[in-house]
């Protein structure tokens, strides 16, 4: 299609205008069904996306469009077209720069959750603030690449260190591993992406 400026698309979503967006390794875009705008960075404009690679996008209530733009958050208004480096707190910013994996907004109590290399972080309501879930148990070094909550509000999160069903409710983990995990091997699993059936109540688990 005309104005397809990218050699590949790394994520999509839909925002209730109707209008596609489209993360790829050289900036955002936006198709209306007939034509793309293309939003790109600009070192020089603090108002645009902070990097063009573009790993994941994802559209709240409150009409903001979240952007894992490497290796920053960016919150773009999809009306005005501008965009916002997010603040990432020192306290998870440190040492090893943080990467975001995924996302998973929950609708129902409004909290946008984030999936990294230093475990799991969220916002709630309409005011975008970063914070850390300590998760018992959880190895923060082995990051979460997928994230799923199910009908229950469980959580159930992909990594390298197998399969983990967290319940923030009950306060109860449980770790699950991939058939014949070698549990002298550290992070063996290599789980990576995750699909929750509801209809049948079934994670499915795809792997390296």
């Amino acid at each position: 299609p005309q104005g397809f400026n990218a050699s590949q698309a790394l994520c999509l979503e839909k925002t209730n205008d109707g209008f596609l967006w489209i993360g790829t390794e050289q900036g955002l875009l936006r198709y209306d069904g007939h034509k793309f705008k293309s939003f790109r960075s600009d070192p020089f404009d603090s108002t645009t996306i902070s990097s063009n690679y573009i790993r994941n996008i994802l559209y709240d209530k409150h009409g903001k469009l979240w952007v894992s733009a490497l290796p920053d958050l960016n919150i773009f208004d999809t009306k005005t077209g501008k965009s916002k480096k997010i603040n990432i707190p020192t306290n998870i910013d440190n040492e090893k720069k943080l990467d975001i994996r995924c996302m998973e907004y929950d609708e129902k109590n409004d909290v946008m959750w984030m999936g990294t290399n230093k475990g799991l972080l969220y916002s709630q309501r309409k005011n975008v603030h970063l914070n850390q879930e300590i998760i018992p148990e959880k190895d923060l070094a082995s990051g979460i690449y997928d994230i799923e909550i199910d009908d229950d509000g469980v959580f159930w999160l992909a990594a390298n260190d197998g399969l983990w069903r967290y319940d923030a409710q009950q306060c109860t983990v449980k770790n699950f591993h991939r058939p014949n995990h070698n549990p002298n091997i550290r992070f063996d699993d290599g789980f990576l992406s995750l699909y929750y059936d509801n209809q049948n109540k079934a994670i499915w688990i795809g792997s390296w």
